[in-house]
């Protein structure tokens, strides 16, 4: 028997469905737990599109100068010894991007890299990438939150997401 859908699946496959759109801010929720977060010092501008058949189009604009930007992806409990992530994308100028499982901390929050940035190129290009949680350094064994964070380049870019998938085995 299937298991029923994650929350995160269910938005993810919301947002695939299309016809939604919208400009960029500091902070701007596209579905139910994903949400793109910037610097307030970068001044996010530009938007957003999610056209049936591709997850989402962003083209950032911003109006100054900060640290960081990035996609937020709500995760459910992980009851598996993996997280893996697929991704197919395409940017018309070249970037790398990394991901991180950020985990709820008393202190705040600690970052996990996963090994592999996703290379951002003009063709279409599919990214599979893994984190085996049992060996990974400094990971909380458990915690009362866990996020997929996609760095995004804290600079004006336009990345298209096809399809995006996370898996918890």
């Amino acid at each position: 028997m299937t298991p029923p859908p994650s929350p995160l699946d269910s938005a993810l496959r919301d947002l695939e469905s299309g016809s939604d759109k919208g400009r960029l801010a500091d902070v701007t929720e596209f579905a139910p737990g994903i949400a793109l977060r910037a610097d307030p010092a970068l001044g996010v501008a530009g938007d957003w599109r999610s056209p049936a058949g591709r997850l989402l189009e962003l083209d950032v604009r911003p109006r100054g100068t900060g640290g960081w930007i990035a996609l937020h992806l709500a995760l459910g409990e992980i009851e598996g010894d993996w997280l893996g992530l697929f991704c197919r994308s395409a940017a018309p100028e070249e970037g790398l991007i990394r991901v991180a499982l950020r985990s709820g901390t008393a202190e705040g929050f600690t970052d996990s890299f996963l090994p592999r940035h996703i290379l951002a190129l003009p063709e279409p290009m599919t990214h599979a990438d893994a984190l085996h949680l049992p060996t990974t350094p400094d990971l909380p064994a458990e915690a009362p939150w866990r996020e997929l964070v996609i760095f995004l380049p804290a600079r004006a870019f336009a990345w298209q997401i096809h399809d995006l998938k996370v898996l918890t085995p």
